[in-house]
């Protein structure tokens, strides 16, 4: 899906408004809705004929796994690009060592109202 792949911005408002639409609603089982974990990078990437490679991919495709279900998390490219664009908050995770890639990631998780 290459919507993670629009600006980091538009991406992480479309994602708050998700979660802000999903608070409000009433959850009569445990199976209402889907609380997903999501991790937003914002990188350099590959377009090699419609196949995304690159660190940027790398990145997004594995800091999700370092987020709780329905947590956003975010690189620090993230976090300083929409920091002063969205009424947010960013609480520091990690500094975490990913698979495939050379230097260490800041991950931070993202939350709003």
């Amino acid at each position: 899906m290459r919507e993670a792949f629009v600006q980091p911005l538009v991406l992480a408002r479309r994602v708050l408004e998700q979660e802000h639409r999903q608070r409000g609603r009433k959850v009569y089982s445990l199976h209402a809705y889907l609380r997903v974990r999501i991790g937003i990078n914002v990188e350099d990437i590959i377009d090699d004929d419609g196949i995304l490679q690159g660190d940027g991919v790398n990145i997004a495709a594995r800091i999700h796994q370092v987020a709780e279900p329905g947590q956003i998390v975010v690189t620090a490219a993230v976090r300083d690009y929409v920091m002063n664009r969205l009424p947010v908050a960013f609480h520091d995770l990690c500094m975490t060592s990913l698979k495939n890639i050379v230097r260490p990631v800041r991950i931070r998780a993202i939350e709003g109202d």
